[in-house]
């Protein structure tokens, strides 16, 4: 009990810290509607120790959605986000999941009902995200939810559930040393869902992830919304990625590797 008080203790100076020092205001430096103003990009800085730069696209109602796997063996033998746009039909894309050394989806992958790998008891893919036949995406914060799902993609930590910041972020964070690089400050790529079922797809610049959390959680005005009600990891780092196709040129995050999964979104 008394480890449980010090540790939730310790959560709260840890928060409030975060608010406090690293959150003091943000600044929206750019806006642009998409096509038939189904959603909104937005170029948001926030003021921080260091700058945290964050690319978000706002869905005004529940986009399109699918998955995308390439279909190369080998990372070399990938291709880059932009190459896959000129194939691809797709309004907004994402990088996805976590992938393996040997160019594999990490944890469960599941196309149109059938498993093409398994579900991962991995600390560090602890959600997952499905897709009905409606193509409705559906942020879980359980990876098992997505067992039964047709289309489901096992992703990375929750960071904000039922309008709070995750407090594991905190507790994994000095649980794993060995992690320690993971939870350093790295590019992020990131979905949430808001209290009145928008949907957010963002990239940062490096930041914590205990420090986006808290961004997401205390300034939603950020992004035009009132609450955010979950947030989600997908992989990041190296391979974080966003693209938005502007009628005039598309604005592009590059990712700076091949990466295994996308995540389209269409209207």
């Amino acid at each position: 009990m008394i480890n449980r008080l010090i540790y939730f203790g310790f959560f709260i100076i840890a928060y409030c810290t975060i608010i406090n020092s690293y959150a003091l205001h943000f600044q929206i430096k750019n806006e642009w509607a998409l096509s038939h103003h189904i959603a909104k990009f937005r170029h948001v800085e926030f003021n921080h120790s260091d700058l945290v730069e964050v690319y978000a696209v706002i869905f005004n109602h529940s986009p399109k959605a699918r998955l995308y796997r390439q279909p190369a063996i080998h990372q070399l033998e990938g291709e880059y986000l932009d190459a896959i746009s000129q194939q691809e039909k797709f309004l907004v894309a994402i990088n996805g999941g976590f992938y393996t050394p040997d160019f594999k989806p990490a944890g469960l992958y599941t196309e149109k009902g059938k498993h093409m790998t398994a579900l991962a008891k991995n600390k560090l893919l602890a959600t997952c995200i499905r897709i009905d036949k409606l193509q409705k995406i559906h942020l879980e914060k359980n990876r098992d939810a997505c067992l039964g799902a047709d289309t489901a993609m096992q992703t990375g930590l929750s960071l904000i559930y039922d309008g709070k910041v995750n407090p594991d972020l905190a507790r994994l964070a000095l649980k794993l040393p060995k992690l320690a690089d993971f939870f350093s400050q790295k590019r992020r790529s990131i979905l949430a869902e808001t209290e009145d079922d928008k949907l957010i797809v963002l990239v940062t610049s490096p930041v914590k992830l205990e420090v986006i959390a808290a961004l997401l959680q205390k300034f939603p005005q950020a992004f035009g919304v009132k609450k955010i009600k979950m947030a989600l990891t997908l992989d990041g780092g190296s391979s974080s990625s966003l693209l938005v196709k502007f009628p005039e040129a598309p604005f592009y995050f590059h990712e700076m590797l091949h990466v295994k999964t996308f995540i389209f979104f269409d209207a």
